[in-house]
């Protein structure tokens, strides 16, 4: 599988107990009249998840950069809406039960 990368948050790739980071050092889509991205190439399996997150929960524990990368390794479901909910519920509890900044967290389960 091809994935294009263009800024913002690290974007994670869970199989199993393994989780993959992909990054980017180019802006954010709509950033610039050009457009930088990144082209990764991937083998995905069937129960593979990709994991978005925005920058309000990433910075929710700033002390600790792989907090979600340590997180989705020890997550042990294979329902996609409650990996969104422990990460998201991590990070509010971070910030002791406020949300300083938009928190999204987006789940795609490979069928």
């Amino acid at each position: 599988m091809m994935y294009i990368k263009s800024g913002a948050c690290p974007t994670y790739v869970k199989q199993g107990e393994c989780v993959n980071i992909m990054t980017s050092k180019t802006l954010p889509v709509g950033a610039t009249a050009n457009m930088n991205m990144e082209l990764y190439e991937k083998h995905l399996d069937r129960g593979d998840y990709f994991v978005m997150i925005s920058d309000g929960v990433l910075e929710a524990n700033l002390s600790n950069q792989n907090w979600v990368k340590d997180l989705l390794e020890s997550i042990n479901t294979n329902k996609p809406q409650r990996i969104a909910d422990i990460i998201l519920q991590e990070a509010v509890d971070m910030n002791y039960g406020i949300a300083n900044d938009d928190m999204t967290v987006i789940i795609a389960k490979v069928c």
